[in-house]
């Protein structure tokens, strides 16, 4: 991989590292807000869906002007109001200014993510574009080793707050960076005078199938992902202080499988890496939610996550991959911006679909883990055929 072209990359990471985390840590902190300000479980999945609706509402304006904006100053504009959100929810001392300070959050954060992938598929050609994005998620990777262990670490100090005021800082070093580093990626020229006009994006059979596979993707994950931390500390009896340790052990195991799972994406194709990978997670959330003993030892607890960390990311990345080939060049910031808009809402919908299916009291047990186990099982079979069509189709039908 060309020097300039992996020094985009790690920096588009570090943005990755700030939208992921900024995403995430409102699911372990809620072991901590739920006391402060009695809040539920279903609200905590509400505060994820209001995060999540909102970036699907902001990516949907974006995709309207996304071709004919530079993405470096979008990169910046909407980075700078996630960073304004983030910090605001630090402040925030009710369920209600937590909601609005996610929603606002949620607006930067759909067209940034856009951005994001945008920019990496005109940087990167299609036969590296699994190493490009393996990189750029990396992101996560960062967040998951260090960020949340550091940010569940501090709030076991400090309280839950100081983790979201520190992010914000953090976040206005790296745009200041970008703002810096990144080159501008200006809009693909329009269509020329007696071309044939474009196909709209909306109307592409293959750009409909990438979002119908996105929104099952994300149905599938958000079944469980938002209640990780409530089911290990009060289901399965887990110290709060010890969360930390559980995702710096899911974190270090996406050191290794973003490492090889993007080089075997390019190499065998997004199905086989997707289907592989999907039989051993679908294994480990069964265990998680239906096998585990209660208490669980901790080191059992580490072992169960970081094996569903292992498992799954490799066939999200393989998924993310197939995906950004979907349309041509001059229709893709249209095209991931809409597809953020239907990753978003289909985050909100399966954590808001499971937070209504499962009961438990502030602070206590979350009841009725099988639902998300079919949830999530479901979502993975229908994946399953939805990306070997579209595989198989963009390979019959590549665009120009």
């Amino acid at each position: 991989m060309p020097k300039n072209e992996r020094k985009i990359l790690l920096i588009l990471a570090a943005i990755q590292f700030l939208i992921f985390l900024d995403f995430e840590l409102i699911m372990p902190m809620g072991a901590y807000i739920g006391p402060d300000l009695g809040v539920n479980a279903s609200q905590l999945g509400e505060l994820v869906s209001g995060y999540t609706l909102a970036a699907m509402v902001g990516a949907f304006v974006y995709s309207r002007i996304a071709d004919r904006l530079d993405k470096r100053a979008t990169l910046d504009w909407m980075m700078s109001g996630l960073a304004l959100g983030t910090l605001c929810c630090g402040l925030g001392h009710s369920y209600g200014q937590l909601l609005a300070a996610r929603v606002l959050a949620g607006l930067m954060a759909g067209p940034a993510s856009a951005a994001i992938f945008a920019i990496v598929s005109d940087v990167v050609p299609e036969e590296r574009r699994g190493q490009g994005i393996g990189v750029v998620m990396g992101g996560y990777t960062v967040a998951s080793v260090l960020g949340l262990p550091l940010s569940v670490y501090l709030a076991g100090l400090a309280g839950w707050r100081p983790p979201f005021i520190g992010l914000a800082i953090i976040a206005a070093v790296i745009i200041f960076v970008a703002r810096m580093n990144l080159p501008e990626v200006p809009p693909h020229g329009s269509v020329r005078s007696g071309d044939l006009k474009p196909v709209p994006v909306w109307r592409q059979p293959a750009a409909l199938l990438a979002w119908s596979t996105m929104a099952v993707l994300m149905i599938g994950d958000f079944a469980f992902v938002p209640y990780l931390p409530t089911f290990f500390t009060a289901n399965l009896g887990v110290d709060k202080a010890k969360l930390g340790l559980l995702y710096g052990a899911g974190g270090l195991t996406t050191l290794i499988t973003f490492q090889f799972s993007g080089r075997l994406t390019d190499r065998f194709g997004s199905f086989k890496i997707y289907a592989i990978f999907s039989v051993f997670a679908c294994a480990v959330i069964y265990a998680l939610f239906q096998l585990a003993p209660t208490p669980a030892p901790l080191a059992l607890a580490m072992l169960l996550m970081a094996s569903l960390f292992f498992f799954n990311a490799p066939r999200v990345l393989a998924g993310m991959t197939l995906l950004t080939k979907a349309v041509g060049p001059a229709q893709r910031g249209e095209f991931l911006s809409l597809q953020n808009v239907v990753q978003n809402g289909a985050v909100g919908l399966g954590s808001l679909v499971a937070a209504h299916m499962i009961s438990g009291p502030a602070g206590g047990k979350i009841q009725g883990g099988w639902h998300l186990v079919a949830q999530n099982w479901t979502a993975v079979i229908v994946g399953l055929f939805l990306i070997g069509y579209l595989e198989r189709r963009i390979g019959r039908d590549k665009p120009a």
